[in-house]
């Protein structure tokens, strides 16, 4: 119903709706916690077919939908399951708007209308990066993905997503440094179930590689790396919503 109240509001005009931050959070049951032992007052909700939800890198945790509505632009009911990313909205947005992107700073995003629209199917990048705040989590090219870092198992409504093994680490314990990337063909294993890294050594180095450009950029493993511009400061910041309670005290 949401969504057709938009629709019709927007029956004459362009409407591109990214649900990038969506993954959901629901409220946790009183005294739940999760797979590491910590209390939260919300739990990741996984996406149906999809392994893993909010905070990991599995798919559950990073692919979103996008609508895009714009008669005379956009054809009715096609699709396309392309992989693009949050950080294409900018580029894309700028040049419907008849801009241009500013090339004093480095935009790692693509002008994805083309996909949008319908003129082509194919992906704008070769390669696409899964972070876990400045860590590299995993690395996807076309149907490949390659997971770099042990995740954290996420409980939903008390439960443990199916197909996850019990987490019997300590809850202050980081992620296992030493963890074995693992390979998964999304076109054929959406759920992330089988790792083929051994059937597929070519891939895994191919993949690899992408990793190694990316290190002196971004970084890898939360080090420090060229790319990574400082975080910007306010002084004396102060939130514009006030709520009650121990967050803001």
């Amino acid at each position: 119903d949401s969504l057709g109240r938009i629709r019709r509001f927007y029956s004459v005009r362009p409407l591109i709706v990214p649900y990038l931050p969506l993954n959901p959070l629901l409220p946790r049951p009183k005294g739940a916690k999760d797979a590491e032992g910590m209390k939260s007052k919300f739990l990741a909700v996984t996406g149906g077919p999809l392994r893993g939800g909010k905070f990991s890198q599995w798919e559950g945790g990073s692919r979103e939908p996008i609508i895009a509505w714009w008669p005379g632009k956009i054809a009715p009911g096609t699709s396309c399951d392309t992989i693009a990313s949050e950080m294409d909205v900018l580029p894309t947005f700028v040049k419907l708007a008849g801009g241009e992107v500013s090339k004093e700073r480095k935009i790692d995003g693509k002008d994805i209308w083309p996909l949008l629209s319908g003129q082509n199917k194919t992906s704008p990048h070769e390669s696409l990066y899964y972070w876990a705040g400045l860590e590299l989590g995993a690395v996807r090219s076309g149907e490949w993905k390659l997971l770099l870092r042990e995740q954290k198992v996420i409980e939903v409504h008390g439960q443990k997503p199916k197909g996850e093994k019990k987490d019997k680490r300590d809850k202050n314990q980081k992620p296992d440094r030493n963890f074995t990337p693992q390979l998964f063909n999304l076109s054929q294993d959406i759920g992330e179930t089988t790792d083929v890294a051994a059937a597929h050594p070519g891939v895994v180095k191919r993949l690899m590689e992408f990793v190694a450009e990316m290190a002196p950029d971004l970084g890898v493993r939360g080090n420090k790396a060229l790319g990574i511009r400082p975080a910007g400061h306010v002084d004396h910041p102060k939130p514009l919503l006030l709520r009650e309670g121990r967050e803001y005290d």
